[in-house]
Order: structure tokens, then sequence, then C-alpha cells
């Protein structure tokens, strides 16, 4: 499938070592670079979104934590070997939501579901191409689809990741990372920056058109594109990465490329989205998460064709519960309970602040396990944990909280010494004759542990101790003993480290360093800087020969004990602060200065400076940093001038107040310069250099730091926008803060938009020229002139073209003028058309037509809304009519031409019917049918033949309903060929009864000719007419068109063709007979509007059935008997219907 504009970004893996070059380098991408068309119409996309969601404040993307849901991939071999573990899955989600969890206020993933693991050896050594069927099998349209192949391939690149820039179509949902890959802090949070919009820190690097690479500085002024250029953001500097000349060493960029104009590049090693080594750290800046915040805003937009809509697996009970921790000796050990079968592992979180916030998260875990060590703990600490399955979002376990104390390791041994004595059984400390501690004859302690920090013990700082350990008890002086080496430490800045620097004592192969075989003494001097509880740890091991000497206080050893003691370390002399000299003498209130000190008999690493008053009175404290000489102290803003200020040193634990400096000066900080601000100016206009009020000015292009210019700049108004300047005075030597002045040079405003050209009509009524605008200006020229704030008229008297200029001004900026012309068309003539035209009353008139363009027909000379349909004339009335045409040329409309109808009576005479048809049942084939009825005397008028029979009254048979003809035709005597009686009518329209003009009641002979009785009507003769013939218990027919009076006379025969059918209409006309010939459907004895036959028919039937010898609306075949024949016909047109008014 191709994706329009979507371009997507492959991290290569490949490491390349270049000596001192490049040390670790990425090879560059397998596909180009995004195009700068497709990069601007992401960000046009962007801009849309926010604008949409102005109203409910969603302008930033994230305003809370968002969790985001991941579908995880794993490929592995057909047999499901291989792939990425549990574990390092869930170690890459922590890590990448280390991450994301600046990106606006929060962004945090976690899985949808299990992983889906795909068990084929194919895809397992993946290849791009590969990637349609793969992932169509696959996807999921509700979480974010991130592949964890065991390798990637484009062509013969071997490539570590993929991942696709932010775009409405579901293939941009794919994130693809090789799994050896997955956990490298660096990898998945790369190609997860493409996915919310990152673009590699050196985009566009290489162009061959200058211009399109981003320059070094990110000065204004200097012309900085960063934000149109490069990867967009400002604060990731320039790269040159690709060119030749780009070279580091170790993390330090040592290239020599340089930007187009002339600057030394100085790219961050560490960015993530960077191809340098991932040795060099990985980072992200504010710039990048705040793109990455819109990114979010293009990934969560309702026209993608996927959403995050995942939800959470493990929730409600089943989240992990009993959390608890215990002190251990690398940490703090956490367990819980697992309360689910369904998890894809654990996330830990840890939080310093409160149970309700400032969590992040710091491990993972695979399923099942249920232990985690916090091995970054810190003594005296309140931290808070929770714990939540890797495929939930925010469904934790309740908090714990746990606050630490000061931990030391508990050291251990492979063998207690319960089982072999290898102990300490004396420790002795001594000063002197006097013993400190005099712990004896203790034996084997638990665990080859010994706890005696239960006891406090005296010693003084700066004295000498003596202590002897040994392997066996003098108190009885007999029994075996184990050779073995003994180390003492103190923990002297009570950090619960025991470190070499803290090691008093160390046995080895030297008489002055004895192993305790049995007894080793020596002796140790306390710190004079040492004070306060100090740990004291005594450690021995079995003596397995040379390099089995102790040196670590807290690992495993095979053989011997550990005993702990707790010394408290007193002073020796009182303690005191000297304060030495001020640097520099003389100061600025505001600024630094440094604050030597000497301190004798103190333990304090916590100092504060404090500041007198102007005549060396009244100290104060005021900010310091340090933690011994010298001390760095600044000065208060708003300190006023004086010579007499005087410092001393303090320390806040013990509390001792230092000695007073000597005297020095400080100058009070000058207010900052008055100037104008802000300052504009319209684009391309003449600009004058900056001023203020002060003494000694310095200009300035940043709020701090930078180098001061005494000469004021002169702003560019090249570009339009906004730039601050700033400017400060120096009174005394001392500077004061910096003014801000910014100019806005005001964009030119685009020229007012004006529909161009208007068109007129000759002598038509014109309006004032309109523009949409600012403050409008309307001009006769193109250049110089007064414009004129009243819009033009334009004059339509003459015709031809005149242009008109207008421009628009914002902000005091006056535009382009756009121009506008009018034209005039001339009036075209009318157009040519016959006239009169004549018609007689009710003849069949045609539409009127004329020759000419765009004709509009009215009914009146002059006003009215004309129609483009030209109209057909009514011959209903006689009379003369005015119809009128103008034609329209060019838009313009011409007079009007009148046409004239003039509608005469029509001629009239006597028009005679001459009409056939059959009717089925009575056919008999051969175009003739049978005359039973006439034979039975059973017709209206007759005497029946048997004297069961009943006669009919004489007359026409149609006067019922629902014929409700009245004509009084009637006969004397039949013709041997008569079959029935037949209504014969004459109608204007095929299908409305309405239009009836003529009915007659005629007898139907047997070669299927219609017999008159009464004369012929007069009518019309310039009209034609629909024949309509209905019998009693046949279905109705019309003519199939109207038939025209030829020579006074209407002739038809039915037979020959179908009769008339509504168009479109499943109705029926006619039964088609073998032969060709068409006959009347029989049956529909029951009439209703639509002549269909129905139950109601076969009703009427079975009420007569048998009833022979009569004249019946039953009698479907006409044989003067209701019988199985009549209801055989019924059966065989049951629902046939003319769809024709009756």
């Amino acid at each position: 499938m191709k994706f329009n504009g979507l371009l997507f970004f492959v991290t290569l893996i490949g490491w390349l070592l270049l000596y001192n070059k490049a040390s670790a380098q990425l090879l560059p991408c397998a596909t180009p670079a995004e195009s700068h068309d497709s990069i601007i119409s992401r960000e046009k996309r962007l801009l849309q979104l926010k604008s949409q969601f102005v109203k409910n404040a969603r302008i930033s993307g994230l305003k809370a934590v968002q969790y985001l849901p991941i579908k995880a991939h794993i490929l592995r071999n057909t047999d499901g070997t291989g792939g990425l573990s549990m574990a390092d899955l869930n170690t890459a989600l922590v890590q990448i939501n280390r991450f994301y969890q600046n990106v606006g206020s929060g962004l945090q993933f976690y899985f949808c579901g299990s992983p889906n693991f795909i068990n084929n050896s194919t895809y397992y050594d993946f290849d791009n191409t590969e990637e349609a069927v793969l992932c169509n099998a696959n996807d999921v349209s509700n979480a974010i689809n991130i592949y964890f192949p065991n390798s990637i391939y484009f062509g013969s690149f071997a490539v570590a990741g993929y991942a696709y820039f932010p775009s409405t179509v579901n293939n941009s949902n794919r994130v693809f990372v090789q799994a050896q890959y997955a956990t490298d802090n660096r990898t998945l949070a790369h190609e997860l920056g493409h996915y919310f919009n990152l673009l590699h820190t050196f985009q566009n690097s290489t162009n061959t058109n200058n211009a399109e690479r981003e320059y070094v500085t990110r000065d204004g002024i200097q012309g900085a594109n960063c934000n149109t250029k490069g990867d967009l953001i400002c604060d990731t500097p320039a790269d040159p990465y690709g060119r030749d000349s780009v070279s580091i060493q170790g993390c330090s960029y040592t290239g020599s490329a340089r930007d187009p104009k002339g600057q030394l590049y100085a790219p961050s090693l560490s960015n993530i989205m960077s191809y340098y080594s991932v040795s060099c750290g990985s980072s992200f800046t504010a710039g990048q998460y705040a793109r990455m915040t819109d990114g979010f805003l293009l990934r969560t937009d309702p026209a993608n064709q996927y959403t995050a809509s995942c939800g959470p697996t493990v929730t409600g009970a089943n989240v992990p519960g009993n959390l608890t921790g215990t002190p251990v000796v690398s940490g703090l050990l956490l367990t819980f309970s697992d309360n689910s079968s369904n998890e894809s592992g654990f996330i830990i979180e840890r939080s310093v602040i409160s149970a309700s916030e400032g969590f992040s998260v710091i491990g993972a875990l695979p399923p099942n396990t249920t232990t985690f060590t916090d091995q970054a703990t810190m003594a005296y600490t309140t931290y808070y944990y929770r714990v939540k399955a890797s495929n939930s979002s925010t469904q934790y376990s309740p908090v714990f909280t746990i606050t630490t104390a000061l931990n030391y390791c508990i050291p251990s041994f492979s063998n207690s010494c319960s089982s072999i004595e290898v102990v300490i059984d004396d420790f002795i400390l001594s000063q002197g004759a006097t013993n400190v501690i005099n712990n004896i004859n203790t034996n084997c302690s638990t665990d080859s542990y010994g706890d005696f920090t239960g006891v406090v013990y005296n010693v003084t700082a700066g004295a000498t101790y003596t202590f002897t350990a040994r392997a066996r008890s003098n108190a009885d002086g007999l029994g075996s003993y184990f050779d073995q080496h003994l180390t003492i430490w103190a923990d002297l800045d009570q950090d619960g480290l025991f470190e070499l620097n803290e090691r008093f004592y160390r046995s080895d192969s030297l008489v002055s360093m004895p192993r305790m075989s049995p007894t080793a003494t020596g002796s140790f001097v306390i710190p004079n800087t040492a004070g306060g509880l100090v740990r004291l740890r005594v450690r021995s091991s079995f003596n397995l020969g040379p390099g089995s000497a102790v040196t670590d206080p807290c690992g495993q050893l095979t053989f011997g004990e550990t005993e702990d003691y707790m010394l408290q370390v007193n002073s020796s002399a009182p303690a005191s602060i000297t304060t030495g000299a001020v640097t520099p003498g003389t100061v600025c209130a505001g600024q630094a200065v440094s604050v030597s000190f000497t301190g004798a008999n103190l333990l304090s690493t916590s100092y504060t400076v404090q500041l007198s008053d102007a005549s060396g009175s009244n100290f104060v404290s005021i900010p310091t940093t340090g933690t011994n000489s010298p001390l760095m102290a600044t000065i208060p803003v708003n300190s006023a001038s004086g010579t007499g200020y005087k410092v001393r040193v303090i320390s806040t634990s013990p509390s001792i107040i230092g000695s007073a400096s000597a005297a020095f000066t400080i100058n009070a900080t000058p207010a900052a310069p008055t100037a104008s601000t802000p300052i504009g100016y319209c684009q391309s206009q003449m600009a004058e250099a900056l001023t203020a009020s002060g003494s000694n000015l310095k200009w300035y292009t940043a709020a701090v730091s930078g180098t001061g210019s005494p000469s004021a700049p002169t702003p560019s108004t090249t570009a339009p926008g906004t730039v601050s300047y700033w400017v400060s005075q120096t009174v005394s030597g001392c500077e004061s803060a910096r003014t801000k002045i910014d100019v806005t040079v005001t964009a030119t405003p685009a020229a007012p938009t004006a529909s161009t050209p208007i068109g007129y009509c000759q002598s038509q009524m014109a309006e004032a020229l309109t523009a949409s605008g600012s403050n409008l200006k309307w001009y006769t020229a193109a250049v110089s002139g007064t414009g004129s704030p009243s819009a033009p008229t334009p004059s339509t008297t003459a015709s031809g073209t005149v242009s008109y200029w207008v421009s628009q001004t914002v902000s005091g900026c006056e535009s382009a003028r756009t121009k506008i012309d009018v034209t005039v068309t001339a009036t075209p003539a009318a157009p040519t058309a016959s006239t009169p035209i004549n018609y007689s009353q009710g003849q069949t008139p045609v539409q009127l037509s004329a020759v000419g363009s765009n004709l509009q027909w009215y009914t009146t000379s002059s006003g009215d809304v004309g129609s483009t349909t030209a109209p057909i004339p009514s011959t209903a009335t006689l009379g003369t009519a005015d119809y009128y045409v103008s034609q329209t040329v060019n838009s313009c409309e011409s007079s009007r031409t009148v046409v004239q109808v003039i509608v005469t009576a029509p001629a009239t005479a006597a028009v005679c019917i001459n009409v056939a048809l059959f009717l089925e049942g009575p056919y008999l084939g051969s175009q003739s049918m049978t005359t039973k009825l006439n034979q039975l005397g059973l017709l209206p008028g007759q005497t029946p033949v048997s004297p069961l029979g009943v006669p009919t009254p004489a007359g026409q048979p149609y006067t019922g309903v629902p014929w409700n003809y009245t004509g009084s035709e009637t006969v004397a005597s039949y013709p041997l060929n008569t079959v029935d009686w037949v209504l014969v009518s004459l109608r204007t329209g095929p299908q409305n009864a309405s239009t009836t003009v003529f009915r007659t009641a005629a007898l139907l002979l047997s070669n299927g000719n219609v017999s008159f009785l009464s004369s012929c009507p007069v009518l019309p003769t310039n009209q034609p007419y629909y024949i309509a013939v209905e019998h009693r218990n046949h279905m109705g027919v019309v003519s199939h068109q109207a038939i025209s009076v030829n020579n006074n006379t209407l002739s038809y025969n039915f037979s020959t063709r179908q009769s008339y059918i509504p168009a479109g209409s499943p109705a029926n006309g006619q039964k088609q007979l073998a032969g060709g010939i068409y006959v009347l459907y029989a049956a529909d004895c029951t009439k209703n509007p639509l002549s269909q036959i129905d139950a109601n028919d076969t009703s009427k039937w079975r009420a007569d059935n048998g009833r022979v010898g009569r004249y019946l609306l039953s009698d479907f075949n006409l044989d003067g008997a209701p019988d199985a024949n009549d209801n055989t016909l019924w059966r065989l047109n049951n629902g046939r219907f003319s769809g024709v008014n009756f």
C-alpha cells in the first residue's frame, strides 16, 4: 500500500569503529529523510487540530497523565523457540515510561492484553518487504502495534528498528524494534520519538542546498533558522552527522564541520534522536518533549483509522495486593500477592512526595514474579510504593509506605560458626589501662553475626585506642582454635557504608598486623573530625593462605564471624570558627563573595555565612553554598551602599558562631535604565538605533549572560516578528538589572481580497466596490496617488473595462494594492421567433421556440421571473395569448421578443368508430367466438329456449354499478352472430376515466367486430382519442396509443397487439394466445377501479355455480352455465390487473 507523503525512519544497527573518530557511530537511515512538503503538511494538520480543541483546552495536547496501550507482537521460530523474553519485554516498557513521563503532563504506556506470539520462522528474521503480509494479519486498531523480530533487514542492511510519522492511516500505527535492542535504553525510545513526530537531529544535514541545512546560531539577529530547518527544534544543537568532517573522541565532539554561515557545529552526542553512541547517554530536550506533546495530539486525532481504546486487562479484585517491604542488605525487598492469571508482568512505581503524587517507574517483573529489590534507597527517607500489572493502566495495588533508617549490610558466611567454631571469642577495646569494650567468651553468634550495638561506648576524637581479638577465650586458655584474618572498620561519616578510608586494621603476614592466631592486637586513632554515633565492625575469616585477608565488610566468606559495636565519639576540645578574608573587598549588591574560614575541633559540614549591616552589626544569614572553606555567599540585591560591612561563618550542627571578618565595601545595585517599549516598525521600514536613559549603557540580546555592547543596536526590519533587546547601566562599577525592549516588526499585511473581475451589463445599476480587509484605501492607479477611504461606484453607461485598486492598513502598515477590474458588457439584441402561432381549440400544442442564447421565457413584457424552459401554450380556451422571450449573452439579458399564440374554434364532425376484439373463454380459435348465449335465448330481452331458463330484461346491461351507464341502446332481435354486449368509450388520457368524452353500449359479434347501435358522435377532428372497451366479466382494455381521426373515422383492432399498460407498472393488458391473437382476460366479474381479478370473483362464481339457463356475471366463458370451466379460467388469471381506471 502506498502512503501519501508518509516516510518512515530506520535506525541501523551496525556499529562502526573509526579509531579516534566516531567511536560508535550508527549507520545512516535506509530510506531518505522526509521531504519538506510532507513535514509542512503535517504541521498544518497539527494547527488545524489545535484550533479544533481551543474550546476544551486541548491546545497543548496533554493536560494530565495519559495512558497509551501497546500491542506487543513477539516473533519466534515456528517451533516456538527464540524471541524476546517476558522479562525483557517488561524492562523495555519501564525504560520508555521513564523517558516519556516528561511528555506533557506525563505519557505512560501499558500492554494491550497479552503479547501476540507469532511462531513463524519466515518472519523471525524479518525483511521490510514482508511488512504488509505480516501486519495485515496481526495489527490491532485500538493500540500501538510494536513488533519485536529477531532481526530486521532493509535489502542487505541490518537495522535495529523503524517507525512511521503521525498519519491518519492505520499503516502508520506500527513500530519495529529488533529484540536484542529492545532494552538498550535507546532504540525503542528513538522509534517512538518518530512515532510522536520527532525528526532526526541531523535532518537535511547533507542536503546539497545549503539553504535547507540548519544553522548553528540560535540568535534571531544572526539569522537562526532552527524553527524551520533541521529537526524544527531550537534546543537541540544543529547536528552535522553524515558529513565527512564529523569526528568524536570518546564522548567529545572533535569534528571540523561548519554550517553555511561558517560556524563550527557542536552537536549533542547524548540525544536519543541522534546517531551517536549509546554510551554517551540517552536524553530528550524540553523542545523535543513539547513536540512529542503535539505528536500525541496527532496520534489521538478522531479522524485516524486507529484509536488508543484498548482497555486494561487486570482490574478490580485481580490487581496486585498485600504489598509490603523489608530492609535488606542491598536495599528494600518488596513483596506482593499476584491475584490474577492473565498479567503480562508487573510494574513497580515509587514516590518520595506522597501516596497520591510524584510516582515514577523504578522496575519491572515478568509474570508470576512477586518480589523486587529497590537498590536505590537512601537512609532516613520516606518512600511510597505501588504495583500494577503491565497490561493495566491505572489499576494499582494499595500504596505501601516505609521510612528507612541507617541500614547496614549484614555480612554472611557460607558455613556457620555453629558447625565449625571459626569465631571471635573475645574483643576488648582499651584506652591505656581502661577497658572501653570488654566483650569476652561470646562463642558463636547466630548466623555468624553478633550485633552488640545496643550498648553505646564512649570514646574521644583524637585519642589512641588498643584492641585485642582472640579466637579462643582467655578465660580458660584451653581448647583448639582456628587461625583467622581480622579486619576492623568504623563508619566515621555515618553513611551506612564501611569504606576503604574508614578501615582501621587489616591483618596480613607482617608482625605489625598479626592474624588472630589465636590473638590479634593493634591500635588506631579516632580522627579529630569524627563525632557522634559511629558503628565499629570487626570481621574475621579463616586463613586460607596468601590473598585470604578480609577486604569486604559485607560479602559472603567461607568461615568466620562478624561483630558490630556502637561508639559515641566525643570532641576533646571546644569547637571554634575563625572567619577569614572576604574576596573581593569591594562588591556589588547581588554578587557573590568568597569567604574563607578555619575551624577547630569542629565536626560539622553545614555552614552559613551571615552579613552585618553597614555599621558592622546586626548579622543575618545570606544564601551560602559549600561545605568547607572557602564558602560562596550572595550579597542581597537590595543592600545599600556602605564601607563597614562584615561577615561571619556559623555552624548549624553543632551551633558555633564564628568571628567577624574585616570590613569590606558594598555598592548598591543601580536602578535599571528606562526605555520606551515596545517599539513598532512596519516590515522593511527604515529603523533607528535604540535609546535608553542611563549611564554607561550596555546592550544585550539576552535577558541573562552574554557580553554587553556599548553601541546601541539598530533593529532589523527585514522579517516580521518581535525581537527583544536588553540594556543595563553601570554606576560605581555595579551593573543594574537589564531593561527589556521589545521591537515588533509588523509584517506587511496581505493585500485585501476582492472579487475580480466584476461584471455589469450596460446601464445596469452598479454597487459600490467591496473588499475584505481593514482600513481600506481605494485608488485609481496601481502606484502613487492618494487613497480614499470611500469605495467607488463604477459607471455602467459605456461598455468596456475600467480598473480600480484597493489596499488595507493593519497596525499602521499598508499592504500592496489589489486590482479590481470592472467590465461593462453591451446589451445583446433580442432573440428572433415565429409569430403569430395559430392553433384550433383542443389541438395538441408544441413547445414554443426562439433563436438565441440562454433563453428566458416570460408571461409579461417586463418584470417577473423568467424560465429557461420554453412554455407549451394552452389550447383549451379561445383567444390570443402573448409570451415573451429574451436571450442572455455574457451574462447580459436582451430586451424581450413577443410571441403571439392565437387559439380558434376547432372543426367538428360525426366520428364513427371501428373496433374489433376477442374475449377469452368464448374464443374458439380461427378468429371466432361462440354465440351460445344468443343460441340459448339468454341475452337481455330474449326468451330462453329452455323452459328452465330465466329471461333478462331488454336493454344494454351496463346501467348498474360500477358502470352506471344510462344509455337507451336496445335491440328487438339480435343478429345470429351476436356474442354479448360491450361498453365502448373514448378518452383523451389513457389511464384516467375522467378524460372520457363519449360512451356507448354495442354488440360484440363472433368475428370480433363491434356493432354500434347509436349514431356516430360529433367530436373535434383535430384531437386524437384513446379507445376503451369494457365487458361485464372480462378485464377492460385501452388502446396502446391515442388514435387520430382519419376520414372522420377512429379504427383500432385490439386482437393484433398488446393494449395499454402503464409505464413501469407490473399491470397486465391482454392475454396473448397461440398464433399471436390477443384476447381480454376472463374472470373479472366484481369490478374495481383497476380491473383486478381476485378472490371476490371466485366468490361470485361459487355463489352462482350450477345455476344454468341465466345471463350471469359468473359465466366467464359465456355458455349459459357457471361451472368448473369458469373456475378454471379464474384460477389461470387470478391476480391479473390492468392498472387502468374505468
